[in-house]
C-alpha cells in the first residue's frame, strides 16, 4: 500500500501539472489510511507513504490553486466581455468599452464591427442571453475552458469547415441563451504552443486588457433556426 500510493503520487503528479489536480487525491487517501493501518515496526515503507502524503498536498495544491486562479481570471474575462456586448448604454459609449479589450491594430474596427454582427445573429438565433457565463467545474482542470466543445458550429456560417479557432488559440465560455447552452469562442492567441501566455499573463481582475483577437459564437445545429447541420468531410 505503501509503495502503491508513491507510484500513484509521482504519476499522477505530472497530471497536476497540466491542471488535473483531483487525480492525486487517490495517493494522497492510500497514503493517510498507509500510515494508519502499516506497522513500522514489522513492515517497511511508512516512508514511501509520507513521500506520497507530501507529494499528493504539495504538488495537488499548487495545482488546485493554479486552476482556481486561471477559473477566476476566465470568469471576470468572459463575462465582461459578454457585459460590454450586451451593454445597452449609447452606441459611443458601447464600443469604447468593446474595443477597450480588443487588440490594437489597423483592423480593430472592423473586428468590433464583426463580433457585433455575429452577437446580433445569435440572439436572433438562439434569442436573448439569459445569465451569465457558465464556469467548468474546478474539479475538471482548465481543459474545459480551452479545448472546443464538440458537435458544434458557428451560429452566423454553420455550414463553413473553417470557422473554429486553431487549438490553443482561444478560450471557450458556455453560455445560457433562451433556446439552450451556446459557446463563445475568444481568440487570444496565435495557435503556437506559447501563443496564449503573454495574453494570459497580462489579463487581470477589474480592468480591461486589449488581448481578443477575433470572437464567435458556437451552438448545436439543432438550436440553429436555418442549420442544415455540421459540415461534412469530404
Amino acid at each position: 500500500m505503501c509503495l502503491a500510493a508513491f507510484v500513484l503520487a509521482l504519476a499522477l503528479a505530472l497530471l497536476s501539472l497540466v491542471s488535473l489536480w483531483a487525480g492525486l487525491l487517490l495517493p494522497l487517501a492510500l497514503g493517510v489510511i498507509a500510515l494508519a493501518t502499516v506497522d513500522g515496526t514489522r513492515y517497511r515503507g511508512r516512508a514511501l507513504a509520507w513521500w506520497a502524503v507530501g507529494i499528493a498536498l504539495v504538488v495537488g495544491g499548487m495545482g488546485f490553486l493554479s486552476t482556481l486562479m486561471f477559473n477566476r481570471h476566465m470568469d471576470f474575462f468572459s463575462n465582461a466581455f459578454l457585459s460590454a456586448l450586451r451593454s445597452e448604454q449609447a452606441p459611443e459609449e458601447r464600443r469604447r468599452v468593446l474595443e477597450e479589450w480588443l487588440a490594437t491594430g489597423p483592423t480593430r474596427d472592423a473586428t468590433r464591427e464583426r463580433i457585433e454582427a455575429r452577437y446580433k445573429q445569435a440572439v436572433e438565433q438562439l434569442g436573448p442571453v439569459t445569465g451569465p457565463v457558465i464556469m467548468p467545474s474546478i474539479w475538471s482542470g482548465q481543459f474545459p475552458l480551452l479545448l472546443p466543445p464538440g458537435g458544434v458550429v458557428a451560429v452566423d456560417e454553420p455550414n463553413s469547415p473553417s470557422t473554429l479557432p486553431p487549438h490553443g488559440s482561444a478560450v471557450w465560455a458556455r453560455l445560457p441563451f433562451q433556446r439552450g447552452e451556446a459557446f463563445l469562442a475568444l481568440w487570444m492567441g496565435d495557435g503556437g504552443p506559447t501563443g496564449m501566455a503573454d495574453p494570459l499573463a497580462r489579463l487581470t481582475e477589474g480592468r480591461a486588457v486589449p488581448i481578443v483577437r477575433e470572437a464567435r459564437f458556437f451552438a448545436a445545429p439543432s438550436l440553429l433556426k436555418d442549420a442544415a447541420g455540421p459540415p461534412k468531410d469530404r
